[in-house]
């Protein structure tokens, strides 16, 4: 029981190879644009590039996108969905 709020801690289920494997997937990356925002999967983005603070994502089928995130960021979410 957390002493703060008087909550018990949720309870964790350890996660199955299967289960990972699924959400790996299903996983979507979602980005703000000057638009409003956008919704990858990882197989979608041939590469990234970056632009000062912002990042350009050149998806499979050649379209530019300038999202308001970092390359670093962006590396770090891919890397934590294939991992």
């Amino acid at each position: 029981m957390n002493p703060h709020s008087g909550l018990a801690p949720p309870s964790y289920l350890p996660c199955t190879a299967h289960q990972k494997e699924h959400s790996r997937q299903n996983a979507v990356l979602r980005f703000n644009t000057q638009e409003g925002y956008i919704v990858f999967k990882p197989e979608e983005i041939a590469y990234l590039e970056a632009d000062q603070v912002y990042t350009i994502i050149r998806t499979i089928d050649s379209r530019l996108h300038h999202v308001t995130v970092n390359i670093g960021k962006i590396e770090a979410m891919l890397e934590r969905i294939v991992s």
